[in-house]
């Protein structure tokens, strides 16, 4: 199974609960460490999820994170599904699975690669196992 990005958050956590008949997880720039979102945003997300879930606001993404091509960086901008808002409730959700995994990430039992977004920085890959190895 393969994912990029909250992709890669998300089938880890998946692996996590549902190995059985996985091969393997490979986690592309999986979203375990710093998101690019201010941490203000974040906590204001989390705050009112359960009385406001659906209020959402500019999650200030650098459209670039996704790929160094201007083309497919354009089309992702004028694409109607690639948005950079994000709710409440996405937010909590999102640190609650963050939390889960760094913290249970010891009990991964499929063969796992993760691989950065720019292979020329490996130090994003480092800082990823860093983050899913500590105690």
């Amino acid at each position: 199974m393969m994912g990029h990005s909250m992709g890669g958050l998300i089938v880890l956590d998946y692996a996590l609960h549902y190995p059985e008949g996985l091969r393997g997880v490979i986690a592309v720039a999986p979203s375990v460490g710093d998101l690019g979102v201010s941490a203000w945003k974040m906590g204001l997300g989390q705050f009112p999820s359960r009385v406001w879930p659906w209020f959402a606001m500019n999650a200030g993404l650098d459209s670039l994170g996704g790929s160094r091509d201007p083309e497919v960086v354009r089309a992702a901008e004028a694409d109607d599904l690639c948005q950079g808002q994000g709710t409440n409730r996405l937010a909590a959700e999102v640190n609650l699975t963050i939390d889960r995994t760094l913290n249970n990430a010891v009990e991964l039992r499929v063969p796992l690669l993760i691989l950065p977004l720019d292979l020329t920085d490996i130090s994003s890959v480092m800082q990823t196992i860093q983050c899913m190895m500590a105690d």
